[in-house]
């Protein structure tokens, strides 16, 4: 009969459920793994595969939230396109002023987003509001 100093004791001799013991890749290495499924030798770090561009800005919680695929929101600068809408309606004089500041607004925000989105908006509506401004001063001093 072994002498329990020799003997090895209950948790060495049984594996925890339902890992398999140490010489299993899937063994915990004395962290608490309650399931076994944390790989003991993780795959080394090295050359990763390149993203698909655009997709460093997604929220991937969004995007696998629900049961299926769905596709990220788009990223877009609303106050742009409402800049130019306002400059539309700058021949009647208040929305001049109002689209001017929404579109130098819009073109602050457009250089914090990818790929600039709602520059070109944002210019269209200054270059608007210019020509206005110029044809209501032209007007005025005639």
């Amino acid at each position: 009969m072994a002498t329990p100093a020799s003997s090895p004791s209950l948790a060495e001799a049984v594996a925890p459920y339902p890992g398999a013991g140490t010489g299993f890749p899937y063994a915990s290495r004395g962290v608490d793994d309650r399931y076994g499924y944390a790989p003991a030798n993780p795959a080394a770090v090295g050359f990763a595969a390149p993203h698909f561009p655009g997709t460093e800005y997604v929220n991937m919680g969004e995007v696998f939230a629900d049961g299926g695929y769905t596709s990220p929101k788009p990223v877009t600068n609303p106050m742009a396109k409402t800049a130019l809408w306002v400059s539309v309606f700058a021949i009647f004089g208040l929305p001049l002023i109002v689209g001017a500041v929404l579109a130098v607004i819009a073109l602050v925000e457009a250089q914090k987003l990818p790929d600039r989105i709602g520059q070109h908006e944002a210019i269209a509506a200054l270059i608007y509001d210019g020509i206005i401004a110029f044809v209501w001063t032209t007007i005025s001093v005639l």
